[in-house]
């Protein structure tokens, strides 16, 4: 299996071993592991996204773009902590064509939060995940841009 691990906050060039100090990608990574020794198979692969606190992460993104390619060649599931993680700082209609390249790609993605395959959640579902994930997403830059405006 090849692990996903989407970190945000960090630059692009991030390894997973740079990550391990950081609690919240220790639960990810922690949560991917468990996923893995529950279905009996191993990591071959891993790979870390790592994005700005603000960037949007469009299926171009260089690492994405790499386990994408490294799943479809070897015929590897790949796993994700969250999978509406890729969806933080979109908008719904970026977030709706992202999501319809994703499930009409040959990527065989397998979601450790919601404990299903990308294309076994019902539509309502990922919906729901994605719509609660856009609305974090503004929530968190309301409250960054009140504390700049109350820092000035």
């Amino acid at each position: 299996m090849i692990a996903l691990l989407v970190a945000r906050g960090f630059p692009r060039s991030v390894q997973p071993a740079d990550l391990s100090l950081d609690p919240s990608v220790r639960f990810q990574w922690t949560c991917l592991q468990e996923a893995v020794s529950a279905a009996d198979r191993e990591i071959t692969s891993h790979f870390a996204l790592g994005v700005g606190v603000d960037e949007r992460i469009e299926a171009n993104h260089p690492v994405l773009r790499a386990a994408f390619i490294k799943s479809v060649t070897t015929q590897q599931r790949m796993l994700i902590d969250n999978v509406a993680r890729l969806f933080d700082n979109h908008d719904w209609d970026s977030a709706l064509a992202f999501q319809t390249a994703i499930q009409k790609s040959d990527i065989n993605i397998f979601c450790t939060l919601q404990g299903a395959r990308l294309e076994e959640l019902d539509q309502q579902t990922l919906r729901v995940l994605i719509l609660d994930r856009l609305h974090q997403s503004k929530e968190r830059q309301a409250a960054r841009e009140f504390r700049k405006a109350l820092q000035k």
